[in-house]
This record gives C-alpha cells, sequence and structure tokens, in this order.
C-alpha cells in the first residue's frame, strides 16, 4: 500500500503552506484523493509529493537538478562528434586527454572537429594570401 499524507504533513514534507499545496492541486501539479470519514479532508500520494519536491529542488539549483536527472539513469548522448567513455571524452573517436598530452592547437582540434581527422599540419588560420585587389575587381567580386 502507498503512503499518504494529510494536508498539513504533505505541506510541511513540501515546505509550503497548506494554500500552496490546493494551488498545486487547482493547477494539476498533484493529485489529491478523497480522506477518511466524510471526504472532506483529502490526502496525498508520498511518491506525487517526491516528485513535486524534485521539481521545486531542481528549480533551487544545477546540483539538485542534476541528482533529479540521475533519478532516471546517468544521461549520455552518443553522437560521431563527442563521446564520454570510462577514460574521458573523445573528440572524433580521438581521445581528449591525448589531445592535451600532445598539446595539440586549438586549430588542429577545430579541424578534428570538423573534417573528422586531424591536419598532418598544424593549419595556420592567421596567414592570408598576400593579394592586391583593385576596387575595380572587387566590384566584380560582388557583381556590381
Amino acid at each position: 500500500m502507498e503512503a499518504l499524507m494529510g494536508a498539513s504533513e504533505a505541506a510541511e514534507y513540501l515546505c509550503v503552506q497548506v494554500g500552496t499545496l490546493y494551488a498545486y492541486v487547482s493547477r494539476g501539479l498533484l493529485d489529491s484523493l478523497p480522506g477518511t470519514g466524510d471526504g472532506r479532508r483529502r490526502r496525498y500520494r508520498k511518491s506525487d509529493l517526491d516528485r513535486l519536491k524534485r521539481r521545486s529542488d531542481a528549480h533551487a539549483g544545477h546540483a539538485p537538478a542534476a541528482a533529479s536527472a540521475l533519478d532516471w539513469g546517468a544521461p549520455s548522448l552518443e553522437t560521431e562528434l563527442t563521446n564520454i567513455t570510462n577514460t574521458g571524452p573523445t573528440y572524433r573517436g580521438v581521445s581528449v586527454q591525448d589531445l592535451v598530452r600532445d598539446a595539440v592547437r586549438f586549430e588542429s582540434v577545430a579541424e578534428l572537429l570538423w573534417t573528422g581527422s586531424l591536419p598532418a599540419e598544424e593549419p595556420d588560420w592567421f596567414r592570408a594570401p598576400h593579394t592586391r585587389t583593385s576596387a575595380h575587381g572587387l566590384r566584380r567580386l560582388c557583381g556590381r
């Protein structure tokens, strides 16, 4: 049998006022069950209160949100671009630890991410070709 709580106990458990508890019910965030006796007293499932408490805690900061996510298992999303393994992250199958150990430059890692392979030589993105283009040549490039 599932644990049930009365309104006062449920409100205290959630650290809210009883009126807030009733607002949760009216907004559909929480179900209430008829209590014993005249049926005017309501009961609340502890599992529903736990769910609502996790939701509230998640809004309070990142640590509770992460803990709540772990209730469903370790979050993971495997892609061709990145992967988290037992030994650490990889980019396109290349260990990030190896990239750091080998002091691979940012530009080379970017090329790995873009193309899927590390370049044989370090790219030099800042070396622009030395060309002279006249104003007429620029207009022609722009289609004018």
